[in-house]
């Protein structure tokens, strides 16, 4: 296990990743990978982007050797997705940080003490927002664009490789993942690649289902009231305090405590999950 590649990705595509989910995301045709910032156990942070010449020895690296990224899944799925390509072996350095104690999420647990915050880019959502998705315009921002950002964001990239390496590196001779967390862990991923089988047409029939319900309330409501849109916050409040309602808000709060007010008793208190 030696033969570390601390790995990190960057993607465009004309889906948002916090929409779909991640296998969709990777299975779309507008999904490419931007740039991959690599390194070994020890040296210089590496960099391609897309467009540079070297792929086909950086991927070769990947058949070869085990790859450490921080949270797996994405850096995984993305390779097979786009690249069609399978590593020869990996870790996450992201579940080692957790399995002692530290935070999921890299720029966290970069603040951690004993890792003296050594790299943070101040302008990483701009960047990820402006390169890695469309515009509101629907404009694409590149290297050609925004030449200056650009290079601002592969070294954010680099800065990512730098982190993780850094952070496992230091875990290694600290915390020994036992042999059974490491085959859990397999596992997981396992199942998580596979997914969970559903009964798609009930889930179908129950979303039109919900549908037609959601229709006929409407239609109720509107029988009821005679409003144009009862939907309108505004239309139905005027129409409940024109009836007596005495508050000027429809929170469910102060819907509750009307109700309660109106039959006499006291209004009884949510239990939280």
């Amino acid at each position: 296990m030696s033969d570390f590649l601390y790995l990190d990705l960057e993607t465009f595509s004309l889906l948002d990743l916090k929409k779909v989910s991640l296998d969709r995301y990777a299975s779309h045709p507008s999904t490419r990978i931007l740039m991959c910032a690599y390194a070994g156990p020890s040296g210089a942070v590496d960099i391609w982007t897309e467009g540079d010449p070297g792929l086909d020895v950086l991927q070769e690296r990947i058949r070869r050797e085990t790859v450490v990224p921080w949270n797996r899944m994405f850096e995984y799925m993305l390779m097979w997705k786009v690249w069609k390509l399978r590593a020869a072996g990996w870790l996450d350095a992201m579940v080692h940080a957790l399995y002692a104690g530290l935070p999921a999420g890299l720029k966290d647990c970069n603040r951690v003490p004993f890792f003296a915050n050594e790299s943070e880019t101040s302008k990483e959502t701009l960047l990820i927002n402006k390169f890695c998705k469309p515009q509101k315009d629907g404009s694409i921002r590149d290297r050609n664009t925004d030449p200056e950002d650009w290079a601002l964001f592969c070294q954010y990239c680099k800065d990512d490789v730098h982190d993780t390496r850094l952070i496992h590196q230091w875990l290694l001779p600290r915390y020994t993942i036992p042999d059974r967390v490491y085959r859990a862990w397999l596992l997981d991923q396992e199942i998580n690649e596979r997914g969970m089988p559903m009964d798609r047409p009930g889930a179908a029939y129950a979303w039109l289902e919900a549908q037609r319900l959601q229709a006929l309330a409407g239609q109720q409501l509107k029988d009821v009231t005679g409003l144009e849109n009862p939907n309108s916050p505004a239309q139905l409040l005027k129409w409940v305090q024109e009836r007596g309602y005495p508050f000027n808000s429809l929170a469910k709060e102060m819907v509750k405590k009307a109700i309660a007010q109106h039959d006499g008793v006291e209004p009884e208190d949510e239990d939280e999950d």
